[in-house]
């Protein structure tokens, strides 16, 4: 039980650092297809 509680607790405290890092994710995608269209050109 203990187990699992801690298991729960660092999954959901992984959740909380993807939601703080998705947005810079996809700035950094929006980029690189910026990039990649320029390139085209």
């Amino acid at each position: 039980r203990d187990k699992e509680a801690a298991a729960a607790l660092k999954w959901l405290r992984r959740a909380k650092d993807l939601e703080q890092i998705e947005p810079e994710l996809k700035i950094m995608q929006n980029n690189v297809k910026v990039l990649r269209s320029s390139d085209e050109r």
